[in-house]
């Protein structure tokens, strides 16, 4: 995986396609244990290579790949749903998949899945006598948070 800094994206980006990487695959982000990357895999037609790039948003921003690869603007509307990234100057980021009235990201690590906490927890598994241990991700004090 090759890090671009977000100022240089859609320039590596054009690049790249213009190298014959001119098959954009796919782009999404990750939060992992160092925060936030969007990553995008570029490839050749022909199947002659491929290639994984990844940048680190200056805070929620990154510029749009949209003007490089017309494929990308699906993606990244995707992923600005899905993880609160902020993609400058793409042509329109409307939501996609979640209802207009949906608060938080609900693929970064921070957002509180509340749904478990509503309900017993199928997957839990029982820790001693009858109590059952509490899901990841479910504050203490939650109703059905008991562990």
């Amino acid at each position: 995986m090759i890090e671009i800094a977000a100022g240089a994206w859609a320039g590596e980006l054009a690049r790249h396609k213009g190298a014959g990487l001119i098959f954009f695959d796919f782009l999404t982000a990750i939060d992992g244990p160092n925060g936030l990357r969007v990553v995008v895999r570029l490839t050749r037609p022909d199947g002659g290579g491929a290639v994984l790039l990844a940048t680190r948003p200056e805070g929620p921003l990154v510029p749009t790949a949209a003007g490089v690869y017309a494929g990308a603007a699906w993606h990244e509307r995707e992923t600005a749903e899905m993880f609160g990234i902020v993609f400058v100057g793409h042509p329109g980021l409307e939501r996609l998949l979640l209802p207009p009235d949906f608060v938080g990201c609900p693929l970064r690590k921070d957002f509180e899945l509340a749904s478990r906490a509503v309900g017993p927890w199928p997957g839990g598994a029982q820790v001693g006598g009858t109590r059952r241990a509490a899901p990841a991700g479910i504050p203490v004090g939650w109703a059905g948070a008991d562990g």
